[in-house]
């Protein structure tokens, strides 16, 4: 595999046939409009607070959901639908490998007969398997993919400065000024973990969100200048580490070592050089100027390092893995997968097993495992972890046949930075259920369209 950083990915070649698509004007327009439907639902869901405003319920279907979801649902169905006027050729496949991703989930919501109350299972497939078709058909060039990364990148550097703002100044301006402090993070969750949250709304998503991101900025070294690229991810590792949480520091440190491995020997220092500034600038400002706030908002008086520390404590680890509710997590799942192996509970009622299985150590006020793998298997049974185990097969064998294929072409560059980010938020997956948070499913499943893009244009260029 050639070093990430031998290719120019400023001027990317669109000679090939899916590059230039030959599509009519019509076929063209839709498809920018879906890009920009795709692209706008990114921007709402990461910059808006959401998670804020979930106390805000409109009536749908005799249930009440957030008063956000048809909108959002609105721009994902919006981006689909154009998609589907998009008439190319080689996309059988994807279809099929995508409707088998959401196959998994309706079938268990079929058959535990909630498919008509289930708004998270409508909102995980328009965010999700059909995100990815719809990506998949409306950005056929890599320079729209690689627009598509400058703006992830962007986000997510604004996301992380907003977060490392909140820590420096010592309280989050969207939950302190603009909502109630009985606001459910300031009573439970600072008062106990502390972490920054950003606009994502909790510590344990903006990590996994912020990890998906980290490497896109090294993507762009040639569309920007390096300098500017590598502070991008420098504020991103910083906003990280002041997420105070472990699962995303070991998902980072595991991006870093595949960066290291994979860029040439001249980047390879830089990224070493910037990695351990990052470090030593955390270091310094998590002892003097950041903290931690109290129920009120206020700030205390221990240092965020000392937090960081806490974090990083072998008993405290070995306490959350072994003697904790995420721990007993394990052991209600299998006994549930053991009640139901092929069908699971249903997706999205993961907290309705609290009533027929009893495990000592799990808190039944606590509506999840914190483990999105151990979720899917027991939500979605064998059956449904077969279906997603094949889409993962299907995707890496695509990858593995064209990652050789016209080496030094732009859309090979681009790939292994998509596929970092998204192998980073997969670890993150053993410590979170992130296909439940907005901001991380989404931002998962449009950059798994935008890798299976690279591949599709990879396919057709000469071996």
């Amino acid at each position: 595999m050639p070093a990430f950083s031998e290719v120019d990915v400023a001027n990317p070649d669109e000679s090939h046939p899916l590059s230039a698509t030959g599509l009519p004007a019509a076929g063209e327009n839709l498809a920018l409009a879906g890009r920009c439907a795709l692209m706008g639902l990114f921007l709402l869901i990461s910059l808006v607070p959401f998670n804020f405003l979930q106390f805000i319920k409109i009536k749908a279907g005799g249930s009440e959901i957030p008063f956000y979801y048809p909108i959002l649902a609105g721009l994902a169905l919006t981006a689909f639908v154009l998609a589907l006027g998009v008439r190319l050729p080689s996309s059988r496949q994807t279809a099929l490998m995508t409707f088998l991703l959401a196959l998994g989930p309706f079938l268990s919501a079929a058959a535990k007969h909630r498919l008509g109350i289930s708004h998270s299972l409508a909102m995980f497939t328009l965010l999700g398997p059909m995100t990815v078709f719809s990506t998949t058909r409306v950005f056929r060039k890599t320079s729209h993919i690689l627009f598509s990364i400058e703006v992830l990148a962007a986000v997510g550097v604004l996301i992380a400065g907003l977060g490392i703002m909140e820590a420096l100044i010592h309280r989050n301006i969207l939950y302190h000024t603009v909502f109630t402090l009985e606001n459910y993070y300031y009573k439970e969750v600072l008062t106990n973990r502390g972490g920054i949250s950003s606009t994502i709304g909790h510590a344990l998503p903006l990590g996994a969100y912020l990890v998906l991101l980290l490497p896109l900025p090294l993507a762009l070294r040639d569309k920007m200048s390096p300098a500017a690229s590598y502070l991008c991810f420098s504020v991103i590792l910083i906003a990280i580490l002041m997420t105070l949480t472990r699962s995303s520091l070991i998902a980072s440190v595991l991006v870093f070592m595949a960066l290291l491995g994979g860029v040439g020997k001249g980047s390879r220092v830089s990224v070493l050089m910037i990695t351990g500034l990052s470090l030593i600038l955390f270091l310094l400002v998590s002892r003097s100027l950041a903290r931690v706030v109290n129920q009120q908002g206020e700030s205390q008086n221990e240092p965020l390092l000392i937090l960081f520390e806490q974090r990083l404590n072998p008993l405290d680890l070995q306490r959350e893995i072994f003697d904790s509710h995420r721990g007993a997590s394990y052991k209600l799942a299998f006994r549930s997968i053991h009640l139901h192996p092929l069908m699971g509970v249903g997706f999205g009622n993961y907290p309705a097993i609290y009533k027929e299985v009893h495990v000592p150590g799990v808190e039944s006020d606590i509506p999840t495992p914190d483990n999105q793998f151990l979720r899917w298997v027991v939500e979605n049974g064998l059956i449904g972890l077969g279906l997603f185990a094949a889409f993962w097969t299907w995707f890496i064998a695509r990858w593995l046949a064209v990652r050789n294929r016209a080496a030094g072409s732009a859309a090979n560059a681009l790939l292994p930075f998509l596929l970092l980010g998204m192998g980073g938020f997969l670890v993150n997956l053993m410590a979170l259920d992130g296909f439940f948070w907005l901001a991380t499913n989404y931002a998962f499943w449009l950059m798994t369209g935008l890798a299976l893009a690279l591949i599709q244009i990879g396919e057709t260029e000469p071996a």
